[in-house]
């Protein structure tokens, strides 16, 4: 018998102690998506640093088979068949009539598939790495041997990522995402550092990938003893682990694996297109407007994302109405993040670019069109991630596999017979997906909540368009005004756009209740100040 908990028996009803408490995590939104953030700042900063390092010591076609390395592996992920989903809705969903046993039998059922998954990965790392220099080495020339020894290592650290994966549904699913990003950005750090300090020792591209399969072997150990800590009653035991319970959870994946498929035909089949036809040099060109826009889309999923176990506690409880008016009001917020975050791109992605790469990596108007063609996508986020929760997302998993399907045939053409380089590369992502979440998604999921189209659109998008239109005037003024100096414009447009910006929003879109914890917070913080100076 295998026991990872404590060896004393939980007291089944011990759930129940909380029946005061919010187990739905509405009352946590609003700190789950701080922490969310905060922690995912971590990861904005050091893709800043990073990408400018590697370029510095390893050469533009060493940071383009870097991101080639993250982009292969990235399909070693898809055995996971969107399992990690599934834990966090489950944990929800049976904490929130306080079955336990379901609890110790979805997770130790989920542990097992898992160990299966993980092994799956290695293996396609094994091949993978054995074949390379028979199909890739034209494509990447003297970097092929590092190519393969980045490839194993993020293999064997994805595979570590799967095994502890159900962890991370048990935190998340608990509604500790303060604790979830808190555990990811902290190690991140140290992870980080490594890769700097063996970049400034003369490290090569190995060096980082053997640093990343460490850190991540380290945090994931980490994550499971933090999954006990938060959720005592949980016990994973070869006696829970039963076909009926993996089953469900295979099943719930599925759904989930169609979008994870669909994301990545679009973004990284799009990338291993581009090395096969332009190289790995122009990749890393490629990449870093991806990378921008993968931060963006990033932060609105961050918000998203704490939605899945709140809808699922609020479906399993039969609140159909509240689902809808939580639809409407988070769809509202994403737009209100998402309007400013495409509008800056779009009107300063390219002194951005200069600022962080330099002029060599200046492709602005690829990062327009990637910026454009992701507003839909980032404002419908929410939408996916209730339907999730009321386990109602399985058509359009299917629909954003139907687009990334034809994205990557557009992709090929624009490519390989247009010869449209990266701005056929960008129109080949964007264009499916604007019509994807333009039309399909918001009637779907309009007809799923039995709410009217009309509502759901002029409640959630017309009041953050109108917001943000101060804000692009002050980005587009500074960038005409400074148009010699990209910098000055960055900095310029960024700073008076962002005081605009904070006071309308501070006015108009910040509820009371969050401006009352601000207020109170500052208070105290001024009262300690005020105790410790005299």
């Amino acid at each position: 018998m295998i026991t990872l908990g404590k060896n004393n028996d939980y007291d089944e009803t011990a759930i129940s102690i909380e029946a005061e408490a919010d187990l739905s995590g509405r009352n946590r939104l609003f700190r789950n998506v701080l922490s969310s953030w905060a922690g995912h700042l971590v990861f904005i900063i050091s893709g800043f640093i990073m990408p400018r390092m590697i370029d510095t010591h390893a050469g533009q076609s060493g940071l383009g088979v870097w991101d080639f390395g993250w982009s292969l592996v990235s399909y070693f992920g898809f055995v996971q068949a969107g399992i990690c989903s599934s834990v966090n809705r489950y944990m929800a969903k049976y904490r929130a009539v306080n079955d336990v046993q379901s609890v110790r039998k979805i997770i130790s059922s989920v542990i097992g598939v898992q160990m299966i998954m993980g092994l799956i990965v290695t293996m396609l790392c094994v091949i993978t790495i054995r074949i390379m220099p028979q199909i890739l080495s034209h494509q990447l020339g003297d970097h092929i041997n590092q190519a393969r020894w980045v490839v194993f290592w993020l293999g064997m650290s994805l595979a570590i990522q799967i095994l502890f994966s159900p962890f991370t549904g048990v935190i998340t699913g608990c509604h500790r995402w303060d604790l979830h990003n808190a555990l990811n950005s902290g190690f991140h750090i140290g992870i980080v550092l490594a890769w700097i300090i063996a970049l400034t020792m003369g490290g090569q591209l190995r060096s980082l990938a053997i640093i990343n399969f460490v850190g991540v072997t380290i945090t994931e150990f980490a994550r499971m003893i933090l999954a006990y800590r938060i959720c005592p009653e949980l016990k994973i035991r070869l006696e829970y682990i039963n076909l009926t319970d993996a089953r469900k959870i295979l099943f719930f994946g599925g759904k989930s694996i169609l979008t994870t498929l669909s994301r990545l035909l679009l973004y990284q089949t799009s990338s291993l297109l581009v090395v096969g036809y332009l190289g790995p040099a122009i990749l890393a060109t490629y990449s870093r407007p991806n990378s921008l826009i993968n931060h963006a889309m990033t932060i609105v999923n961050k918000f998203a994302f704490v939605l899945t176990p709140t809808a699922s506690h609020m479906h399993a409880r039969g609140q159909k109405n509240e689902l809808g008016q939580l639809l409407i009001e988070t769809t509202q917020y994403g737009a209100y993040i998402a309007f400013p975050l495409i509008t800056f791109l779009v009107i300063m992605g390219s002194p951005l670019l200069v600022f962080w790469m330099g002029p060599k990596y200046n492709k602005g108007i690829v990062l327009v069109i990637l910026a454009l063609g992701h507003l839909l996508p980032m404002i419908q986020q929410p939408a996916w991630t209730i339907l999730s929760g009321m386990n109602a997302h399985g058509r359009i998993g299917v629909a954003n596999l139907i687009a990334a399907m034809v994205s990557m045939g557009l992709a090929i053409v624009a490519l390989g017979v247009l010869k449209w380089g990266l701005i056929g590369a960008a129109l080949a992502i964007v264009l499916p997906l604007s019509v994807i979440y333009g039309f399909y998604i918001p009637i779907y999921t309009c007809h799923c909540l039995n709410l009217s189209l009309k509502k759901y659109i002029l409640g959630s998008v017309y009041r953050p368009l109108i917001m943000v239109l101060p804000f692009a005037a002050c980005l587009g003024i500074t960038r005409i005004i400074f148009h010699a100096a990209p910098f000055v414009a960055l900095l310029t447009g960024a700073i008076s756009g962002a005081l605009v910006l904070g006071l309308l929003y501070w006015r108009y879109v910040i509820p009371d209740e969050i401006k009352n914890r601000i207020l109170r917070s500052r208070s105290r913080i001024t009262q300690q100040v005020t105790v410790t100076e005299s």
